[in-house]
């Protein structure tokens, strides 16, 4: 008796270890998942483990806008954990930047450029719709950009 329910507590364990390495294999925070969920960022590939913790504040980057730093959204504690991404198309570092393109078909699908100043740059293309361009202001750019590469 002791002997079985020390295997299903093995089985229990393995399980919950299992669940959680498996929950760190994707993007947390709500809205940013709501705003990329077309574009199926789930199945897209970064040939790096990132792992980052930041607190964002999303802007508008379209530069027709008439206040380009008014508040669209602010986002919590954005966490990128584990992302496996392949491949990547294009990627160039610098201390000031990095530029990540992300291909799905063939076809750049995405781009992440992140700066050393505080800017977050996103960009996604939805399937059979516009392209959609986010500028965002991070704290700390620089030691975001260091945990990034």
């Amino acid at each position: 008796m002791k002997k079985r329910m020390l295997s299903v507590l093995i089985v229990l364990c393995g399980a919950i270890v299992v669940v959680l390495l498996f929950a760190q294999n994707h993007i947390s925070g709500k809205r940013i998942a709501d705003i990329i969920e077309e574009g199926d960022i789930d199945r897209i590939s970064v040939e790096k483990w990132q792992v980052v913790d930041s607190e964002l504040v999303l802007t508008d980057s379209n530069e027709y806008a008439y206040n380009g730093d008014e508040l669209v959204h602010d986002i919590s504690q954005l966490k990128l954990k584990n992302i496996h991404t392949k491949p990547v198309y294009n990627m160039q570092e610098s201390n000031e930047r990095c530029i990540i393109q992300f291909l799905k078909d063939g076809n750049v699908c995405g781009t992440i450029e992140i700066h050393g100043d505080g800017f977050f740059m996103f960009d996604w293309n939805y399937r059979d719709k516009e392209s959609v361009h986010y500028r965002c202001m991070i704290e700390n750019g620089s030691e975001f950009l260091k945990k990034w590469l």
